[in-house]
C-alpha cells in the first residue's frame, strides 16, 4: 500500500487561537487556503506546506477522558 500524507491537524484552545494562526502564518510563513463552508464556524485556519496542509483546530477542555480533534490524514491509493 502506498500512503502519502495530506494533512496534519494539530488543536490549541481558542485563548490560543490568535497566537496559533500568528505563528503559522506569520512566524513560519505558511500560506492559509480556505476552508470548506462547513469547517468555516468552527474557527482555526488551514495552511499549505508544499503538497501538505497543516490544519488549525480549535480544542478546548482537553484532559484525561476527553477525546481529540488531532490527528494525521493519509491519502491512499488502494487500501487493497
Amino acid at each position: 500500500m502506498n500512503a502519502i500524507i495530506h494533512h496534519v491537524n494539530v488543536t490549541v484552545p481558542r485563548s490560543l487561537e490568535a497566537a496559533a494562526k500568528h505563528f503559522y502564518g506569520t512566524v513560519m510563513g505558511l500560506s492559509e487556503v480556505p476552508k470548506p463552508a462547513e469547517s468555516k464556524g468552527r474557527g482555526g485556519a488551514w495552511y499549505q506546506l508544499g503538497p501538505l496542509q497543516l490544519h488549525l483546530s480549535i480544542e478546548d477542555g482537553l484532559g484525561e477522558s476527553c477525546i481529540s480533534k488531532r490527528h494525521v490524514c493519509y491519502t491512499v491509493a488502494n487500501l487493497g
